[in-house]
């Protein structure tokens, strides 16, 4: 008996196969290189270029009006105030958590007392746990003297921010608070 042989029907695919695989190979190759290249030896510069074009949302409230008396002398007036916060999640680690709050103790203010207390700055660093990326006050209404310092220092302390706000001041104490509204925060125990 003799075999029959049956031809290969398409007898140039084979070649084309290989060149297409060839030319697949060659360009997941360059893929993979390039991504070394940008990943190993560009990863730094990326990195910063990143971080410098981040975008954080910032509140900015409108300051509000003076109240006047009827001769044009003011009753209720603005003034700036400054405020501490921070961001949880920018910290990473607890071992930098631990060494902002170190930092932020040994800052004082103009008359050589110290800024920040421990207690306070671990219940509200505690709270700022909680709402990781968001901004959280660490202290309110700080002398300029601090912000100054802070300010001074900002690369120095990841995820602290000095925020400018403008508060109400009441010249004449709590003269017409009735009708003038609240003289400042409602505390804990208010509510």
């Amino acid at each position: 008996m003799s075999r029959l042989r049956i031809d290969d029907p398409f007898p140039s695919s084979r070649g084309r196969v290989g060149v297409m695989t060839a030319l697949f190979l060659a360009g997941a190759l360059m893929i993979i290189i390039r991504l070394f290249y940008i990943q190993g030896f560009k990863g730094q510069d990326n990195y910063r270029r990143s971080v410098e074009n981040s975008v954080r949302v910032k509140i900015v409230k409108a300051p509000r009006g003076l109240i006047l008396d009827r001769n044009g002398i003011p009753i209720v007036r603005n003034r700036s105030a400054w405020s501490v916060a921070v961001v949880y999640n920018e910290l990473r680690t607890k071992k930098r958590v631990e060494e902002l709050k170190n930092k932020l103790l040994l800052i004082h203010d103009g008359k050589d007392l110290p800024a920040f207390n421990s207690k306070e700055l671990d219940k509200a660093f505690e709270k700022a746990k909680i709402h990781r990326f968001e901004t959280v006050r660490i202290a309110d209404d700080i002398g300029t003297d601090v912000a100054t310092v802070l300010m001074e220092h900002l690369d120095d302390l990841t995820g602290i921010q000095v925020l400018e706000e403008s508060r109400r001041e009441y010249p004449f104490g709590s003269l017409a608070c009735h009708a003038l509204g609240y003289m400042g925060e409602v505390s804990e125990e208010q509510l």
